[in-house]
C-alpha cells in the first residue's frame, strides 16, 4: 500500500472510532438499565422519537451490512423502509413545531374576489356622492337653547294655570330632550 493512502485510512479509522465514542457516550445512559423501564419513564413525544431512532438505526445498520457485501441496497427493501422512517420523523418534528415552516400562500381567487368587492364598493360609493350632490336637503332649523328654555317655561306656567283650576291633575314634568345638553349647567 502507498504510504499516502495508509495516511488516509489511518484518518478515516480515527474518525470511525471517535464517531462510535460518541455514539457509545448517547447510549450509556439509556442501556444503563433495562430498556423497558428507561423506556416507561419517557413522555409520549419522546417515546415516538426513541422508537423512531430505534427502527432508523436497525435499517441504517442493515443497509450498510448490505453495501459491505456488495449488495446494492437502492432495490432492497431497506431502502423503502428508511423513506418511511424519514417521513416519520418530519412528522414528529411537525408535531413538536421544529419541522419546516409553511410560508404564506396567495389564494388568488379570494384576492379577486376582495378586489372585486371592493372597486364595486367605491362605484356604489361614487354613485351615492352624486346623487347627494345633485338633491340638496333642506335643513331642520335647531332652535337655541335660550328658545327652548322659553318654550318650557311658558309650558310650566300653563301647567300651574291648569292645576290652579284642578287640584286633583297632577302636574305635568316638562320634557327634556337627553340630546341637547344640560340646562343651566347641571342635569
Amino acid at each position: 500500500m502507498d504510504p499516502k493512502q495508509e495516511q488516509i485510512a489511518k484518518k478515516a479509522a480515527k474518525a470511525l472510532k471517535s464517531r462510535i465514542d460518541l455514539i457509545q457516550k448517547h447510549l450509556d445512559p439509556i442501556l444503563a438499565g433495562p430498556l423497558s423501564e428507561t423506556y416507561g419513564q419517557l413522555p409520549t413525544n419522546e417515546k415516538a422519537q426513541f422508537e423512531v431512532l430505534l427502527s432508523y438505526t436497525l435499517n441504517t445498520l442493515c443497509h450498510i451490512y448490505l453495501k459491505t457485501y456488495g449488495v446494492d441496497p437502492i432495490d432492497h427493501q431497506v431502502t423503502n423502509e428508511l423513506r418511511r422512517i424519514k417521513q416519520y420523523i418530519e412528522k414528529i418534528k411537525a408535531a413538536e413545531g421544529r419541522g419546516p415552516k409553511r410560508t404564506m400562500e396567495l389564494d388568488k381567487d379570494a384576492a379577486d374576489r376582495f378586489i372585486k368587492s371592493a372597486l364595486a364598493g367605491e362605484d356604489e360609493d361614487q354613485n351615492q356622492e352624486a346623487s347627494t350632490s345633485t338633491k340638496k336637503r333642506p335643513l331642520r332649523k335647531e332652535k337655541s337653547r335660550t328658545e327652548e328654555d322659553e318654550e318650557a317655561a311658558t309650558a310650566d306656567q300653563q301647567e300651574d294655570v291648569s292645576n290652579n283650576n284642578d287640584n286633583n291633575v297632577k302636574r305635568k314634568r316638562a320634557r327634556v330632550d337627553p340630546f341637547v345638553g344640560p340646562r343651566n349647567g347641571s342635569y
